[in-house]
């Protein structure tokens, strides 16, 4: 990423928006559960992370694996997931009880799975890039409401009045599922 990188060198953020496009700088979502709005969100063990397509995985969401050493997104623990929802966790080798338990933790793994279940429609539509990570923070943060994160999807003509109607992520999911939207 080129302007974080020019940010890190101890470039301006002003001066970097100025030149750079602002999705560069926006191309994953981490929601930290204390800001999340629990009440879209439900429990989050420490911090959720997903992201648009990147080629080199599946979709996925890293969650907090309950030390330092895996409290960042580089190194914590994923949950895969596909079009019919929550699939495995992946650790890799280094991972075990002692330096990532809530890999390890049953509870902790329902609470990740749920949180994949109650939110598929727009994981998958962020995966798919039909949704921008920005639009989808703001939504899980609580700032904009699930009306408003409809109208960002982006579909256009009859798709998007059949998208509008949606009253619920439920909604969503079915009626993206059968509308072929889960695809590039």
């Amino acid at each position: 990423m080129i302007a974080v990188d020019r940010i890190l060198k101890g470039e301006s953020i002003r001066e970097v928006l100025i030149h750079e496009p602002y999705d560069e700088l926006i191309e994953m979502v981490r929601i930290d559960a204390k800001y999340a709005n629990k009440a879209i969100t439900g429990p989050i063990p420490g911090f959720i992370y997903f992201s648009h397509c990147n080629g080199h995985h599946g979709p996925r969401v890293k969650f907090y694996g309950g030390t330092n050493e895996t409290k960042y997104t580089e190194n914590a623990p994923l949950y895969e997931f596909g079009i019919d929802g929550p699939k495995d966790v992946f650790l890799p080798d280094w991972m075990n009880k002692n330096n990532c338990p809530n890999a390890f933790d049953k509870n902790c793994i329902d609470v990740v799975k749920i949180f994949i279940e109650r939110h598929l429609a727009i994981l998958l539509l962020t995966w798919f890039n039909k949704l921008d990570e920005a639009d989808v923070l703001e939504y899980f943060l609580g700032h904009i409401s699930f009306d408003v994160l409809l109208d960002q999807i982006d579909v256009s003509g009859s798709v998007k009045d059949i998208i509008l109607e949606c009253k619920t992520e439920k909604d969503l999911y079915k009626v993206c599922k059968e509308l072929d939207l889960y695809k590039f």
